[in-house]
């Protein structure tokens, strides 16, 4: 489960944070284009990825954006469960409670 939310999080919030990174540094750091080179390809693959889905239901060009905020509110809940597994509780299924 830890290896599947660092994956979640490197995949699809990592760029985001690497282009802002990239963008706030001064002018004159030489690392600055990189952040930017680098986030900027990563967030081309991620993006890139799912244009077959959008296509295959005839969506527009912005719902791809919708593809890191998915991962990162299905990321939460994953935490969110596990949590709750953790403690002991049970978890909410269809309006019931399921064993933990």
């Amino acid at each position: 489960l830890a290896g599947t939310v660092i994956g979640m999080i490197v995949v699809y919030v990592v760029p985001w944070g690497s282009l802002i990174v990239g963008f706030s540094l001064p002018g004159d750091d030489p690392t600055a284009p990189l952040f930017v080179l680098l986030s900027g390809l990563s967030l081309l693959m991620m993006l890139g990825s799912y244009v077959p889905t959008v296509r295959s239901y005839r969506l527009g060009v912005r719902y791809l954006f919708a593809l890191p905020v998915a991962a990162s509110l299905y990321t939460l809940m994953t935490i969110s469960s596990a949590w709750r597994v953790w403690r002991g509780r049970s978890t909410p299924w269809k309006g019931r409670e399921t064993s933990a």
